[in-house]
């Protein structure tokens, strides 16, 4: 079992299960989240939504977003360095960018295994 909570102004939202499948995607989030919590999908998907684009943007500005008993986003940087074109065997040069990287906690990890 997994539980996810998510702050709102107006109460804590949980889904208490998520059943096991190959593939769970937002939609299937939402719809658990709106029928364990007796919410429609349109405001939960408002919700999940919302927190999604709040950790990226605060990643994107280089903080931590740190979720307990979750994991740690986290932006680095990836050095520019010279590759090769496979098909020519010239070299590329591929620029310097960011990175973000998630650290599972071993809450998580622990859930998992």
């Amino acid at each position: 079992m997994v539980i996810v909570v998510v702050a709102s102004a107006h109460k804590n939202i949980i889904l208490k299960t998520i059943h096991a499948m190959s593939r769970y995607s937002l939609d299937d989030l939402v719809r658990d989240l709106a029928v364990n919590n007796g919410l429609s999908q349109t405001v939960v998907k408002s919700l999940v939504t919302e927190l999604f684009y709040e950790i990226k943007t605060l990643v994107a500005k280089g903080n931590d977003v740190s979720i307990p008993k979750v994991g740690l986003f986290t932006r680095s940087r990836a050095a520019a360095y010279t590759a090769r074109n496979p098909k020519t065997g010239a070299p590329v040069r591929v620029p310097a960018k960011n990175r973000v990287k998630f650290r599972a906690y071993d809450a998580f990890k622990c859930a998992v295994n």
